[in-house]
């Protein structure tokens, strides 16, 4: 048993114990699942589920009632990875594997299938406001513990702050991990971070995004560059680092289907031309490929890497766009649906296809945007 990674933790030996029994109990239930497994494969799942007990326990579930509580539910998945052990806020998923004629894992489920997203780990990068605060408290809301990542800088530390206690007054985990995901040390070390107090990741959502616009012929390389960094070159690094921590941890069946779970905040300027901003339009065009090239890649290894493409929603970057009522009625024209998005919209999109609900969704953007993309001002215009 991994039971050496309690002893490291600063915690009083009657606590440290029960860890113990707390994972000798779940292993003992979940084992089974796991027999169809090599031994390292074995030991990779026997880990992450230390690190979960690990997890949950610096979170502040030291009290040995509780911990003896969580040991005795009887539930075939580790009681860990639930929010309380009644049965009405348990997912509604029934996973069973079996093996194909290629030998491939097929699912089986039950026609009622829920978000649930239980003991899981996410990052959401530029998480501190807009569209990355709301899906943080999204995937927060749907069982996952939350990592809300913030560029390193005091102001953003506040904001950061402020969604993790909004999370955590609603019941939900989370802690912000400050990095500037151009870097590429920074983004390795935030992943780093995540691994070490949580055990792993299971879900990415690569949000940050920043606007420079300018006429092309006033655009400066550094707005160029900028964009491209943050909104393309931060994607890439965020994915390869989630990539390499999910290759390294494997899969866990009792948690999800999928070994992991890549999404990028693309928009629909991934496919209709923005004049004044060719190099946002630029980073969300290339991003666009950069999803559909790791699903290409990644698909074989389970894990699945979709887009999120949203419209115009009230969002703090565009706000000139829907602050005055000339503004708005303007955009509106080019909204089929007749309405301007919201935060939770998007919020939604994300959260489903980092859940089980999508497990065959892998290489496409979900384009959420009321209809912008339908070209309106060709409606009866041939």
């Amino acid at each position: 048993m991994p039971h050496d990674l309690f002893d490291n933790a600063v915690f009083d030996p009657d606590t440290v114990q029960m860890m113990g029994e707390v994972f000798d109990a779940v292993w003992t239930r979940i084992e089974p699942d796991f027999r169809h497994l090599n031994a390292r494969k074995l030991d990779s799942v026997r880990v992450a589920l230390a690190g979960a007990v690990l997890a949950y326990t610096r979170l502040g579930l030291r009290d040995p009632l509780v911990l003896r509580a969580m040991a005795s539910c009887r539930r075939k998945a580790s009681p860990l990875f639930a929010r309380s052990c009644s049965p009405t806020e348990q997912p509604s998923v029934t996973r069973v594997h079996i093996r194909g004629t290629r030998g491939e894992t097929k699912m089986k489920t039950s026609s009622k299938i829920r978000y649930d997203l239980s003991g899981q780990i996410a990052i959401v990068t530029g998480a501190s406001s807009g569209l990355g605060r709301a899906t943080a408290q999204a995937l927060a809301e749907a069982g996952a513990l939350t990592i809300v990542n913030h560029p390193p800088k005091p102001s953003s530390d506040a904001k950061a702050a402020a969604v993790v206690a909004e999370i955590e007054a609603s019941g939900g985990q989370s802690v912000a991990i400050a990095a500037d995901v151009s870097k590429e040390d920074q983004v390795n070390a935030m992943v780093a971070e995540a691994v070490r107090r949580f055990g792993t990741v299971h879900i990415l959502v690569a949000n940050a995004g920043i606007e420079r616009p300018a006429a092309i012929q006033d655009m400066s390389l550094a707005d160029w560059q900028a964009v491209i960094d943050i909104n393309l070159t931060g994607a890439f690094l965020a994915a390869r680092a989630a990539t390499r921590e999910f290759l390294r941890r494997g899969a866990v069946p009792t948690l999800s289907t999928a070994t992991g779970k890549i999404i990028f905040t693309s928009s629909v300027h991934e496919v209709i031309p923005w004049a004044f901003q060719a190099n946002y339009a630029a980073s969300k065009g290339g991003l666009a490929m950069l999803m559909r090239s790791l699903a290409q890649e990644l698909a074989p290894m389970k894990i699945r890497v979709n887009s999120v493409a949203p419209g115009a929603i009230r969002t703090p970057i565009n706000r000139e766009a829907w602050q005055t009522e000339a503004a708005r009625n303007d955009l509106l024209k080019l909204i089929p649906y007749g309405r301007i998005g919201e935060p939770e919209d998007i919020a939604r999109a994300v959260t489903w296809l980092a859940s089980d609900a999508s497990d065959y969704v892998t290489g496409v953007t979900l384009v959420v945007d009321g209809g912008m993309t339908l070209y309106p001002a060709f409606r009866g215009q041939g």
